[in-house]
């Protein structure tokens, strides 16, 4: 009995301690794993959002110049039209250089997305391709900037409401203050 005691104790043991080892194994490879889509999603996140950025500060100037260039062009000589004619078609097509690098920055990414983001996402780069940039060659180039102006504002609402989605996803406000009451400590 005493034999059999000295074979079963060690290995009843070994067992609780190759379970308990395995357990905290797969624990901390849960926790590692949750620790990088929530950094992958961080980053992917502020580069969305910073591109966006980019992309509205491009229209808005867009719409500036086309309506400097709306304003002026009876007064401009044909160099200078030409000259700021191309400008402005340049600054479109930049515009939609952008918008195409846009949707493939959250294609790459679309793994660690939630799908609710990910289709707010695909929604507003649908919205900002489908948003035609007018050439300076347009007839009506005034309506066709106000045009321009309103689906700006469009496209920012919605980016707005992707901006909150994201610091929803990512439980912003639950973090901030539990940073906050550690410092307070």
């Amino acid at each position: 009995m005493i034999e059999y005691l000295k074979i079963t104790i060690p290995t009843i043991i070994s067992l609780f301690a190759a379970i308990f080892s395995f357990l905290t194994y797969k624990r901390n490879r849960r926790i590692e794993n949750e620790n990088y889509i929530f950094k992958t999603k961080q980053e992917n996140y502020s580069k969305i959002l910073y591109e966006i950025a980019r992309i509205i500060d491009k229209i808005q100037e867009f719409i500036i110049e086309a309506n400097n260039f709306q304003s002026t062009k009876d007064k401009l000589d044909d160099k200078d039209f030409d000259r700021i004619s191309d400008q402005i078609d340049a600054l479109a097509d930049t515009i939609d250089d952008m918008t195409f690098n846009l949707d493939n920055l959250i294609i790459s990414n679309s793994l660690v997305f939630p799908k609710s983001i990910l289709e707010k996402l695909e929604k507003l780069t649908d919205l900002m391709i489908d948003t035609i940039l007018p050439g300076s060659y347009e007839k009506n180039l005034t309506i066709e900037i106000k045009k321009v102006d309103a689906a700006l504002t469009e496209i920012i609402n919605y980016s707005n409401s992707i901006n909150d989605s994201m610091r929803i996803d990512l439980n912003i406000e639950e973090l901030n203050l539990f940073l906050y009451k550690r410092l307070k400590k």
